[in-house]
């Protein structure tokens, strides 16, 4: 019987690859006929930052709904063919819709690199016109522009220093919803032709027209700096067990620091709770999490997704994302702080790509700091001919000095109890290939503790603690 239907099961490659007379559109007419929108049609898997990744169960309605959303973000996705480029893994849901279900929906053709790595090269290639991608992926290709205006010549640094300041005041209008009057207008024109454009060609950005970022807050010197480019960058909201988001910057040219407002379309609503978790109802929900119905009962209440992101509603309606609700460092000191924000206020250095705060239990807070390889490594061998790769940046005195300044800037920025007292420079950058991060750049902060514990363990005098066990033991 097992051969019978192993036989069955196997053709050889020529009646493979044999023409054969298909209607296509019969087919799918057909398929579309039979499935139903409750159906499950595709399981996203988390990203795992707070534990094990989760199957999010997603319906054919889950992935659709969610496509038309995002064309809610910007209409002219629907009636105009945008260029995109799919840079995550198609295991990510964002991929998965961006590859599948808003080119059914819209004008979107998804293009593809030969391997996730390389998927600068697939942007320089395919020039895309519509965008999205985490903080982190615009604060690298920032980095990599400067990159080239510093190693420029005196008149072109001084032409970009120009740009930049004509950028400033048009940018200054219109967040403060002043029209620029046509001088401006016509000098800034000229900056982006002559100056912006060339720049945003080293990275493939020069045709981009639709931008957004999402799954981490974006540092607002990074995004004004796109924005100053030409780049009308903005903020959305979304997670993997809800296709599209519920979040969205509306306004041309916003500032940083919130993620938008609800989605104007009615079969959507988002609220927050006493708690300060923001909750989210609507036609691109998840299901459940595939053969785990205790989370799924965690996640899921009456029809609502419970986030698990602390909210704030602005007086214009607009939301700011404070902290997940599961990553509150309480110290010793009986402290309650937000590590997020913290960490927020290290990245705005040029010179920093990532920031991990610790503290749970302890005397005060200390922090993991990853360099940016390329602005560091270009200030660094400029003063220090010995420093030849990334781990020579964790070593070297002038780095540690330099990044000691930075991070006093932030601890101006932020109140006593959330200022950090020490810090260390990863010897290594942090990737989804050593475990601690995600493709979307989100820390797995339970796998970068683990990894980096012997670090950890310098940042903190132990010795009260020692002597009191040794007392009692």
């Amino acid at each position: 019987m097992t051969g019978e239907l192993r036989a069955k099961n196997i053709v050889s490659f020529a009646e493979f690859y044999e023409p054969v007379s298909f209607d296509c559109d019969a087919f799918l007419r057909e398929q579309v006929a039979v499935a139903k929108t409750d159906e499950l049609a595709s399981i996203g898997y988390t990203s795992g930052t707070t534990g094990y990744p989760k199957g999010a169960m997603l319906t054919h309605l889950s992935l659709l709904a969610g496509g038309h959303v995002q064309t809610t973000f910007h209409p002219t996705i629907r009636t105009e063919t945008q260029r995109l480029v799919v840079h995550l893994p198609m295991s990510h849901t964002v991929a998965r819709a961006q590859a599948t279900t808003l080119p059914l929906l819209s004008g979107a053709v998804p293009h593809f690199g030969e391997t996730t790595a390389g998927f600068a090269q697939t942007i320089r290639e395919a020039k895309p016109t519509y965008y999205m991608a985490p903080p982190r992926f615009y604060q690298r290709f920032a980095t990599q522009i400067l990159s080239v205006v510093h190693s420029a010549s005196a008149k072109q640094r001084k032409d970009y220093q120009l740009a930049m300041r004509i950028a400033r005041k048009a940018l200054d209008d219109r967040q403060a919803g002043r029209t620029p009057d046509q001088y401006l207008s016509d000098l800034f024109a000229a900056c982006r032709r002559h100056i912006f454009g060339p720049l945003l060609a080293e990275v493939g950005f020069d045709e981009l027209k639709i931008a957004y970022t999402s799954s981490a807050p974006m540092p607002s010197e990074v995004m004004t700096l796109w924005q100053l480019w030409g780049l009308n960058l903005k903020e959305c909201y979304g997670q993997t067990e809800m296709v599209g988001g519920n979040l969205v910057q509306m306004v041309d040219w916003p500032k940083a620091g919130s993620v938008g407002i609800p989605v104007q379309d009615p079969a959507w609503e988002t609220a927050v709770l006493e708690d300060g978790e923001m909750i989210v109802r609507g036609p691109g929900l998840f299901t459940g999490y595939w053969n785990k119905p205790e989370e799924t009962r965690s996640a899921l209440r009456d029809g609502w997704l419970y986030t698990g992101d602390i909210a704030e509603i602005a007086q214009d309606g607009s939301f700011k994302l404070v902290d997940r609700k599961k990553e509150i460092i309480n110290t010793s000191g009986g402290k309650s702080v937000s590590p997020t924000q913290i960490e927020n206020e290290i990245r705005q250095s040029p010179y920093i790509s990532e920031a991990a705060v610790i503290g749970e239990g302890k005397k005060y807070l200390t922090a993991l700091i990853e360099v940016d390889a390329t602005a560091t490594m270009d200030w660094a061998r400029s003063r220090d001919t010995d420093i030849a790769q990334y781990a020579d940046l964790a070593k070297s005195e002038i780095v540690i000095r330099m990044i000691e300044g930075e991070v006093a800037k932030a601890n101006n920025r932020l109140a006593r109890a959330e200022q950090i007292k020490a810090f260390r420079i990863l010897p290594e950058e942090l990737s989804p290939e050593n475990g601690v991060m995600t493709p979307t750049r989100k820390k797995r902060r339970k796998q970068l503790m683990e990894r980096y514990r012997a670090l950890i363990d310098t940042l903190y005098d132990e010795s009260e603690e020692k002597l009191i066990k040794a007392q009692v033991g």
